[in-house]
This record gives C-alpha cells, sequence and structure tokens, in this order.
C-alpha cells in the first residue's frame, strides 16, 4: 500500500485522516486507451463508514479545497475506488474525505491522500559501457544496476553470438537488485541478452550487448 496526506503536492495535511484506505496495485501504473488502470483502492467501514473523493493531476489538485469532491458514498455500498486513472503521464492525486453521519465533511485537511503515476514508456538500456568492463586478466565483469523505479529488473542470458534473436525467454535469469559477475576468457557464451522493465512493468526492446573482447 502506497498512502501520503498531502494539502498539496509535498506539503502534508495538519490533522490525521478520518478513513482507512488501501490500495491493492502498485503506486506506478500503465494505463492506456485500451487497458485503462484504476486506482482500486479498497476502504474500512471504521472509523467513517461515509466518504466522497476526487482525483486529478497531482500539481492541479488540492485535498483541502472543497469543489471537486464527487457525491457522497457509503462504504458499506461501495467499499472500492475502482475509477479509471487516465492514459495521459503524469503523477495523479485520490483524495478521500471520511464522515461519521454521511453529511458533516468539515475538515478538509484531514483527507486521506494517495498518489499513483502513470507510465507508459519503456525504460532505456544503458550503453555496453556501462555495463560491461576488463580486468587485467582478460575476465569480464558485467553490472546490472537496477534503480526500483526506472529499471525494477533485468531478464538476461547468455548465448554464443547470434545464438537467437535475444527475445525474452521463461528460462531467462531475473535480477532484481544490484548485480554482478565474471565471464572467463575461456567462456564461448560472448553475447549477453538483455531486457530491462521498470516499476510500472513496462519492457524495453531485447537487445544483445557482445562481450568480445576489444
Amino acid at each position: 500500500m502506497y498512502s501520503v496526506r498531502l494539502a498539496a503536492p509535498g506539503c502534508p495535511l495538519t490533522k490525521p485522516a478520518l478513513i482507512v484506505a488501501s490500495r491493492e496495485s502498485a503506486r506506478y501504473v500503465q494505463s492506456r486507451a485500451d487497458s485503462f488502470a484504476t486506482w482500486n483502492t479498497s476502504l474500512a467501514e471504521s472509523p467513517s463508514p461515509y466518504y466522497r473523493f476526487k482525483a486529478g493531476l497531482a500539481q492541479e489538485t488540492r485535498c483541502d479545497d472543497e469543489p471537486g469532491y464527487g457525491a457522497t458514498r457509503t462504504v458499506a455500498a461501495k467499499p472500492t475506488i475502482d475509477e479509471a486513472l487516465p492514459a495521459r503521464e503524469g503523477l495523479y492525486l485520490l483524495c478521500i474525505e471520511g464522515s461519521s453521519d454521511g453529511h458533516s465533511f468539515d475538515e478538509p485537511d484531514a483527507a486521506l491522500s494517495l498518489l499513483s503515476e502513470v507510465d507508459n514508456t519503456p525504460p532505456q538500456l544503458p550503453d555496453a559501457s556501462q555495463l560491461v568492463s576488463v580486468y587485467p586478466d582478460g575476465q569480464l565483469s558485467v553490472r546490472l544496476a537496477v534503480d526500483s523505479l526506472e529499471i525494477a529488473k533485468f531478464y538476461y542470458r547468455l548465448q554464443r553470438p547470434a545464438e537467437t534473436d535475444c527475445t525474452p525467454d521463461a528460462s531467462d535469469l531475473v535480477a532484481t537488485t544490484w548485480q554482478e559477475f565474471s565471464i572467463s576468457p575461456s567462456e564461448p557464451r560472448r553475447e549477453l541478452c538483455l531486457t530491462a522493465e521498470d516499476a510500472a512493468g513496462n519492457r524495453s526492446r531485447a537487445s544483445r550487448v557482445s562481450l568480445e573482447l576489444p
């Protein structure tokens, strides 16, 4: 669950939220016209059985402003906010206000806020010079630097040059943290097949990285 209380981007609200919510999906998502992501946020009836909400681009949305909030809902009848996120890339803010009686929403600075970032752009793979270096004894060092956002994981395998077109395979190894491994001069597999995936699940094109000594 990703949650943060905001009155405006980077500015905390002044009071505890009067409603409890949890999001089932990750903060970083893909959302496209043919397959919209949703807020997928579940609400608890305690301490507030009633709520209302609004959502918009983070830089344009303030949770402590009255305009924009929708009609009152009951958690019992509608326990999930499943409205779609736009397909436009950007950082979006969901504001939720809780109420004990369905009428009193007099503490807008106690709204609960959730952030979600729409990212539909595949990551770029690092240059070969950033991935491979040569030890004095002729061994190669391969470094896969995962940064958790732009590159959340690598899929990779070694193969003989041009053995396959490097299309990702179920047998590929997966790096979800920073990894380094060495390749001896006698290793016949001198090509690295590499694909990157970002935090939203976008995948880069498959790439060949030559491991031949210069």
